[in-house]
Parts: C-alpha cells; sequence; structure tokens
C-alpha cells in the first residue's frame, strides 16, 4: 500500500501565509464606500398628457420607476444618518427641509433635493417586465383612463445619492476619523477617580461624541487624555462645555494649537474642573 505524501513545500507555506496575512487586511479594512442597491420596482405612466412630456408613455413609467428606486434609497439615507448636527447642540426642528420623519417627506422635497433627472443616480437599470397599456388601476388619481406599466431593475449609486443629500445639507455624515486624529484634553482639578469617569463619560457621550478615549497620564489633580473625535478643538470644546453635567463644573476651558518646538503637536484644550459626587442615599 502505499501513502500519500501531505507535506508542504516552503513555496506553500509561504502561499499559505500570504493568503491569510492578505484575508485578515481585507476583513480588517473600513469600507470607504456604500455597496451600490439592486431594487426592483415598478413604474407607472398615465397615458395623457404628462406622457408626451416624458418621451412617451414607455419612457414616462421607466423614469417614475427610477424615481422610485432613487427616493426609496434617499429615504433610507435620511433615516440613517439624520439631519445635520450643529456643534454643542441638537440639530434644530425641521432643519434642512426634513419633517417629523423620513416617511413624511413629500415629493416635491424629494425632487428639490435631488432634481428631476435620475438617471445620475442610477449605474445601470433594465425592463424586466414590459406590461404595456392596461386600464388605470386606481381611476380618480388622473383623468388618463389607461396607463403604461414597467417593471425595472435599477442598481443605485448609493454615494452619489448620499452625496446629493449632505451637499444640500440634508443629512449629516460623520468626518473619517483617524486614530491619529484628535486633540489632548488635560483636566485639572480631578482628585477623585469617580471625577474621572465621569470626564470619560463625557467625552464618550452623546453631546461630544468621541469614538476613542486614551490615558496618557494621570495623577492627583491632573488628567491628560487623548480623544479621537471629529471637529475643531474649537468644536469640541464648545460640545464639552455644553454637554457637561452639573456635578462636573467646568470652570474655565482653553485652546492650545502649535504646541512644542516644531509646532506639530496634537491641540490640546485645557478644563479646569470642579467635581462635586453626587449624593449617596
Amino acid at each position: 500500500m502505499t501513502t500519500m505524501d501531505c507535506s508542504l513545500t516552503r513555496r506553500d507555506l509561504r502561499m499559505a501565509g500570504f493568503v491569510c496575512a492578505l484575508t485578515a487586511l481585507l476583513l480588517a479594512a473600513p469600507s470607504l464606500a456604500e455597496d451600490p442597491r439592486v431594487l426592483r420596482v415598478v413604474g407607472v405612466q398615465p397615458i395623457d398628457a404628462s406622457a408626451a412630456r416624458a418621451g412617451g408613455p414607455r419612457q414616462g413609467a421607466v423614469n417614475e420607476a427610477l424615481y422610485e428606486a432613487v427616493t426609496r434609497v434617499a429615504l433610507e439615507l435620511v433615516d440613517e444618518y439624520g439631519p445635520p448636527v450643529p456643534a454643542g447642540g441638537e440639530p434644530a426642528e425641521g432643519e434642512g427641509g426634513t419633517t417629523d420623519g423620513a416617511g413624511e417627506l413629500p415629493d416635491d422635497w424629494l425632487k428639490k433635493a435631488l432634481g428631476n433627472d435620475m438617471t445620475p443616480y442610477a449605474r445601470s437599470f433594465r425592463i424586466v417586465e414590459d406590461q404595456g397599456s392596461r386600464p388605470v388601476l386606481f381611476p380618480g388619481e388622473t383623468k388618463a383612463t389607461r396607463e403604461y406599466v414597467v417593471v425595472v431593475e435599477a442598481t443605485v449609486d448609493v454615494d452619489r445619492v448620499r452625496d446629493r443629500l449632505a451637499e444640500k445639507g440634508l443629512i449629516g455624515l460623520e468626518e473619517d476619523e483617524s486614530p491619529d486624529d484628535g486633540v489632548e484634553i488635560e483636566a485639572l482639578g480631578l482628585k477623585h477617580w469617580s471625577g474621572y469617569e465621569a470626564l470619560i463619560a463625557l467625552l464618550e457621550g452623546p453631546g461630544v461624541r468621541a469614538s476613542e478615549v486614551r490615558p496618557l497620564e494621570f495623577e492627583s489633580g491632573r488628567a491628560l487624555v487623548f480623544a479621537v473625535v471629529r471637529g475643531s478643538p474649537e468644536d469640541v470644546l464648545a460640545r464639552v462645555l455644553a454637554a457637561a453635567p452639573k456635578e462636573l463644573e467646568i470652570t474655565t476651558g482653553t485652546v492650545e494649537r502649535d504646541r512644542g518646538d516644531s509646532g506639530d503637536g496634537a491641540p490640546r484644550i485645557q478644563l479646569k474642573i470642579l467635581w462635586t459626587p453626587a449624593a449617596e442615599g
């Protein structure tokens, strides 16, 4: 009986290591873009005067299908990102032309935001079913008695829709954050560990929204941390002052830039804090 040689050559091992390393790199790499969305939608064009303006009943039905596909993605993005949040405060009611919910946005708002032509937002589309002319399904919504119907499969460019909504000020996009970009925050007056914990909770909370806080130095009466957070140091300081709880009273807040001889040190926010532990019981 012969046996199978299962040994691996050095070349095999090197190749296996390369594949493992490449796989790990791809899994760890952050996604820089949204995947396109493929939707199957119905387009309906009344056969009346509006059909001629749309380039014919069939073309009008295709246009309506593309509008349906793109606006579905737009509404999902509004729901996901929400309106822009100004530094130091909550979004103003109705800011950006939105209503109380994405599902209540009127058609004219979407058309003003996206324009009348949906083709720039569609990477591709195809008619999967041409149903042609049929009696109007919902009489009363139009004076037409017949309508043209198509089923379209559209690939929507989510990034382009998102960028358009952000450009119009209708959604708020978080700035890209790198672990090497941020500000140092020096807190003076902290003599209790509970006060330090309250500071970290403040920085990571919804008011300041730091994605990471790393301790650099800690001693009685002083703590120095590095916060990965979007916005200029002045914006971050404004959010800290606005969101600080009453037991973490910030008496003074200043921003120091261009620190060090080379002037390339991270900006530093210095806070003078009066910490009052909450009364027990």
